[in-house]
């Protein structure tokens, strides 16, 4: 037995704008300073990890990432102090979550196995 756990951002309306999947694209660009390339590695369209990116910085109101222009590598991406913070607070906003569910969770289910939740 385990359980499942979703942990999203949402503003004003129904529809999140931040979640695990946006969080991961950050830390993929943070480690491959390219949105192209993190996008690849998620098995992701470019036009879609963009979108993704674009409707977390509208919601947020500032930019997570900056364009790199140029140079010998022919330019990326990389993220701006607040988008590095940002994915930071999450990451570490999530992983705090999740203790303090799979502690609720083996309270309320004693029997469930030591492997108790699933990223989703």
């Amino acid at each position: 037995m385990h359980f499942s756990f979703f942990l999203q951002i949402k503003l004003g309306n129904p529809k999140p704008f931040f979640g695990t999947g946006v969080n991961e694209l950050l830390f993929r660009i943070h480690e491959t300073k390219s949105l192209s390339a993190a996008a690849r590695e998620m098995h992701m369209s470019y036009t879609k990890a963009w979108k993704i990116l674009h409707t977390a910085e509208l919601n947020l109101g500032y930019s997570l990432t900056e364009k790199i222009v140029g140079g010998p590598d022919g330019g990326g991406s990389s993220l701006t102090e607040e988008g590095l913070r940002f994915m930071q607070r999450y990451t570490d906003f999530y992983r705090e979550s999740i203790e303090l569910v799979d502690v609720l969770f083996h309270n309320y289910f004693p029997e469930a196995t030591n492997e108790t939740h699933q990223n989703s």
